[in-house]
């Protein structure tokens, strides 16, 4: 059968299928490299600390989030605290994170200041004193 014989509806498809083939393993490779760069950067990251200024919206008052990322696979975890303008104390443990822009880093010794004042006014809310657990 001659080149112009063939049905070029047949030959499309191939060529498509063929195509769409290529693509996909070349996408899959690409994400294997993402992944491995994504998991390399946020291995870098444990241990790091930032604040991050939290608002409720506009008009709203801020408050500071600390976080101190604790794992770093292809998703990070932190151990996170905060006093939000509602007052409303909130810690969080193996939670899932992402440093985006606004986030300071800061020392570990400001983030342990942090959590002592954080953990100061928890203990006064319920009529503890220093030293009392």
């Amino acid at each position: 059968m001659s080149y112009y014989a063939q049905d070029p509806k047949k030959d499309t498809m191939k060529t498509k299928q063929r195509l769409e083939a290529q693509a996909a393993a070349i996408h899959a490779k690409l994400d294997k490299l993402a992944t491995a760069r994504r998991i390399r950067r946020n291995r870098k990251l444990i241990g790091r600390c930032y604040k991050y200024r939290n608002i409720y919206g506009p008009g709203s008052d801020g408050w500071w989030l600390y976080i101190r990322i604790t794992g770093g696979g292809y998703w990070m975890t932190s151990v996170s605290f905060q006093h939000t303008a509602e007052d409303i104390y909130e810690v969080k443990h193996d939670h899932f994170t992402t440093i985006l822009d606004g986030f300071t880093e800061i020392t570990r010794t400001e983030l342990d200041a942090e959590w002592r004042e954080f953990l100061s006014k928890l203990k006064s809310l319920h009529g503890l004193k220093e030293g009392e657990k």
